[in-house]
C-alpha cells in the first residue's frame, strides 16, 4: 500500500517512480520518509565542583509542550547522517562527550520537585552512549531505529539521547534518536553537524547556546495581548483545570514503563524512503515556484489527496491538516541554531478541490497558511496549550490512550486500570476528543540544509529524517531538501 501511496503522490506532482522508494545515497537528493506503526504484533548528587569536578545546574522548567511528548512511548525522534570515509570513533566518542558543552539538553536529566514542577538539569556526568554496530544496507538505520523504541528512555536520570554509529571502513551511518521532549528535527540535525565538526576539529572550543528565558514567556512576547476569543478560551481552560485539580492521577516512571511495555507489544516503528534525484527536485522546486507555492505545500496537498484516494474509506477522511514549522527564526529576535523542541503548528481546515488541478488546491492551502502566519497563530496554539494544568498535560495524550493495554503481570496494572475505567475521569475524555481531532497527514520538513560537505575526512553524502510517528496518525512524513538547489 505504501508503495502505491507513493507512486501515487510522484504522479500527482507529475514526477515518476521508477524504483522501490529505498534510501539509496547519492550526493544532493531530496528525501521524505514516512513514518508509521503497524499494529500487528534517581540518583541525585551534592554539589562539589571544587572537589570532585562535578557540575549540575537547572537549565528551566519544562513547558507543557515538552512535558506531553516526556510520558509518551511513541515521543521520539531520528536523523540519520550518511557519511562517506573512515570515521574516527574515538574522537566520535570523544565530540558526544563534548557537545553537551554547547547543547546542554544533550547532557540533561529531569528533576522533579514535591509541586511535581518538572525542571530540565545540566548534569556534566551524563554522557550520551554510542554504541558501534556493523553497518549491513542502506536501509539498516530504519532497523537500527526501530530497536531504539524498544528500548525507553529514563527522564530521571537521563541521557535523553542516544547515539548508534552503523558502521564499515567506506560508508557509515550516524543515527541521533532522542526525546522528543528535549529536541526536535531540525535540533537534531545541527546537533550531528555541530559532532561531526568536533570530530574533525578535537581542540575547537565550545560556547553555551540555549534560550535564556522560559519558552513560553518566549512565545507569549511573539503576540500582542489577548482579545475577547483568548479571554473565553482562557475561561474555559481554567474551568476545565479546576474540575482535573478534583480529581487528579499523578504518574511516575514505573508508570510509564507500563505504557511503554504495552506499546511495544502491540506496535513496530516502520519507514518507507522516496528519494528523488538532484534533477527530480531541481524540477519539482521550479515548478512549485513558478506556481507560488512551496515544495512543502505541494507534498502536502499531494500526499493528503493520495491518502484520501488509497485510505480513507478505511481510516477516514482527512479534511483538517497540522503544519509543523521551525520558531527559531520566525520569533524576534531569532534564535539561531538553539537546541530545543521549538516547533509551532497551523490548523488549517482543507479539503481538496477535484475540479481544480493540483497545483491551484495548493495555491489556495498557500494562501490559508500565509494569512495564520501572519495573524501570528503558529503561537497561539502552544500558548493555549501551556495554560492547561501541567500534570493534566502530563497524561492526556500518553497514559490515556494505553492505559487500558497494559499487561497484566505490569506493577502498575491496577493503578492504570483505574485511571482508565473512572468515569469522571477528565484526562480520558478530553483524549477522546483529542483523537477524534487527530489530523490523518502530518507533513513535517527540514528544509533545505546549507551544511558543510566535509568534515575533515568524513564526506556527509545523505541526510534521512525519521519522524516520531504515530499511534493515532496514519502518515507522518519527514522531508529533506537538498543542499545548493
Amino acid at each position: 500500500m505504501i508503495s502505491m501511496f507513493s507512486s501515487l503522490v510522484l504522479r500527482l506532482l507529475g514526477l515518476r517512480l521508477t524504483s522501490r522508494a529505498l534510501p539509496v545515497s547519492s550526493t544532493g537528493t531530496s528525501k521524505i520518509s514516512i513514518a508509521y506503526f503497524r499494529s500487528d504484533i534517581s540518583k541525585s548528587y551534592l554539589l562539589l565542583i571544587e572537589v570532585i569536578g562535578l557540575v549540575t545546574r537547572k537549565i528551566r522548567e519544562l513547558a507543557n509542550n515538552e512535558r506531553k511528548f516526556l510520558w509518551s512511548p511513541v515521543g521520539s525522534v531520528s536523523v540519520v547522517f550518511r557519511i562517506d570515509g573512515s570515521v574516527p570513533v574515538d574522537s566520535l566518542r570523544a565530540a558526544i562527550g563534548r557537545i553537551g558543552e554547547k547543547h546542554p539538553l544533550v547532557s540533561s536529566r529531569v528533576e522533579m520537585n514535591e509541586e511535581r514542577v518538572l525542571h530540565f538539569v545540566y548534569d556534566s556526568e551524563i554522557v550520551p552512549q554510542l554504541r558501534i554496530v556493523e553497518r549491513e544496507s542502506d536501509d539498516h538505520w530504519i532497523r537500527a531505529i526501530r530497536d531504539e523504541f524498544a528500548i525507553p528512555f529514563n527522564q530521571f536520570t537521563g541521557p535523553p539521547i542516544r547515539f548508534i554509529l552503523l558502521r564499515s571502513e567506506s560508508r557509515s551511518d550516524l543515527v541521533a534518536y532522542a526525546q522528543h521532549a528535549i529536541c526536535d528535527g531540525t535540533a537534531l540535525a545541527f546537533l550531528l553537524r555541530d559532532i561531526l565538526t568536533l570530530t574533525a576539529s578535537p581542540e575547537s572550543s565550545l560556547d553555551t547556546l540555549e534560550p535564556d528565558i522560559l519558552l513560553p514567556e518566549l512565545f507569549s512576547q511573539q503576540l500582542e495581548g489577548g482579545g475577547l476569543v483568548d479571554r473565553i478560551k482562557s475561561f474555559f481552560i481554567g474551568r476545565m483545570n479546576k474540575k482535573w485539580r478534583k480529581n487528579p492521577f499523578f504518574f511516575d516512571y514505573e508508570d510509564f514503563l507500563g505504557i511503554h511495555e504495552a506499546f511495544v507489544k502491540q506496535y513496530e516503528y516502520d519507514a518507507v524512503v522516496v528519494e528523488m534525484d538532484r534533477d527530480k527536485t531541481r524540477r519539482l522546486t521550479e515548478v512549485c515556484r513558478a506556481n507560488g507555492v512551496t515544495v512543502n505545500t505541494a507534498l502536502t496537498v499531494a500526499f493528503n489527496q493520495a491518502y484520501n484516494d488509497i485510505v480513507a474509506e478505511e481510516l477516514g477522511k482527512s479534511e483538517e491538516l497540522v503544519l509543523p514549522y521551525d520558531l527559531r527564526n520566525r520569533v524576534k529576535p531569532p534564535l539561531g541554531d538553539v537546541f530545543g523542541l521549538l516547533v509551532g503548528t497551523l490548523e488549517v481546515p482543507y479539503k481538496y478541490n477535484t475540479s481544480n488541478s493540483l497545483w491551484e488546491n495548493a495555491a489556495e492551502l498557500h494562501r490559508k497558511t500565509q494569512k495564520k502566519i501572519e495573524e501570528r497563530e503558529l503561537f497561539t496554539g502552544a500558548m493555549d496549550f501551556e495554560k492547561i494544568d501541567p500534570t493534566l498535560a502530563d497524561v492526556v495524550v500518553s497514559f490515556t490512550l494505553l492505559a487500558d493495554q497494559v499487561p497484566r503481570d505490569s506493577s502498575s496494572y491496577e493503578k492504570l486500570k483505574s485511571f482508565a475505567q473512572d468515569k469522571d475521569n477528565l484526562a480520558v475524555s478530553l483524549s477522546e476528543k483529542f483523537v477524534d481531532q487527530f489530523p490523518k497527514v502530518i507533513n513535517t520538513n527540514l528544509g533545505r540544509l546549507d551544511y558543510p560537505a566535509t568534515y575533515g575526512q568524513m564526506a556527509l553524502s545523505a541526510v534521512f529524517f525519521a519522524p516520531a510517528g504515530s499511534t493515532m496518525i496514519p502518515v507522518v512524513m519527514g522531508a529533506v531538501g537538498a543542499s545548493g538547489i
